[in-house]
């Protein structure tokens, strides 16, 4: 697991600006392609069931390749590298910023934290079974087929299960979501809670990266770098998101592309940087010669 003293040789007068021109950069991705080259956001809608699990497959196997690279520098036993798994996937898909970016901008704030729920205990399920899974059966030839199920599970009956619960509960407590207050394109009073609280991908991200970083310690720049973005990419669904769904999306093709893209352009920023921040301020052993 990661130790002491790989905390104590961190170049924290690198890391932490380093981390805030991720967070900048990642999210101005996103923010310039919204706003400044109208790029719609996606709204795809008629995948068929094939594309539904072909994305679910994609991310739960990426998150178990992340975990076994990961492992040794997990702490604990199984069980509770399962939940720190979950803590950095649901922080990686900007969980909590999410629940709070829309009640900001619809001031519903009851209603998105308990819908949020909806989307959060599917995944913590998941992710449970999955590290479980991951830490226990060796094989890939034998995990695979295990990866599937529960992909399948998770996407046809939990998710949509767990999510008709909590609506029900939600009306019931009679919170309803409400029409937006703010409007595209946004001012300084959504952009600057959008920036701030988007702290929670760059922290999860980068903590990813130092978890499997003494796997790729002794490979090339590129290797770490391409190999850490495509990972997170996968793990989020954004790369899936544009490779799949671009094509149930009511546009040309070109931009349900950049529509769909936009996210995926993100994350690859998002983990790109932080890949690069962490080698140049996190490498105990580099920074201790």
């Amino acid at each position: 697991m990661l130790q002491p003293r790989d905390i104590r040789h961190l170049d924290w007068k690198r890391l932490l600006p380093g981390m805030l021109v991720t967070l900048i950069v990642a999210l101005s991705v996103h923010v310039v392609m919204l706003q400044i080259l109208d790029i719609p956001y996606p709204n795809p809608s008629g995948q068929p069931a094939a594309v539904t699990l072909a994305k679910g497959v994609l991310s739960v196997v990426a998150l178990a390749v992340f975990f076994r690279l990961a492992r040794q520098s997990l702490p604990g036993p199984l069980p509770l590298q399962a939940v720190i798994v979950f803590l950095l996937d649901a922080g990686l898909r900007e969980s909590l910023r999410g629940a709070a970016m829309e009640g900001f901008v619809t001031t519903a704030y009851a209603y998105s934290f308990g819908h949020a729920l909806g989307r959060l205990a599917p995944l913590l399920i998941r992710d449970f079974l999955l590290v479980l899974a991951a830490g226990s059966i060796k094989r890939w030839s034998l995990l695979a087929p295990v990866l599937l199920a529960l992909s399948a599970t998770v996407s046809f009956w939990l998710q949509p299960a767990i999510g008709a619960a909590v609506g029900q509960l939600l009306a019931g407590l009679g919170l309803q979501e409400h029409e937006d207050v703010y409007l595209m394109p946004y001012g300084w009073q959504v952009l600057i809670p959008a920036y701030a609280t988007f702290a929670e991908p760059v922290i999860s991200c980068m903590i990813m990266a130092a978890l499997v970083w003494p796997r790729f310690a002794g490979r090339s720049r590129a290797v770490w770098l391409v190999s850490f973005a495509g990972l997170a990419a996968l793990i989020r669904g954004s790369l899936a998101l544009m490779a799949l769904d671009s094509f149930f999306v009511p546009q040309p093709l070109w931009l349900a592309f950049l529509s769909t893209g936009q996210f995926c352009f993100e994350t690859l920023a998002l983990a790109g940087l932080s890949a690069v921040v962490w080698r140049w301020a996190g490498d105990s052993r580099r920074s201790a010669g």
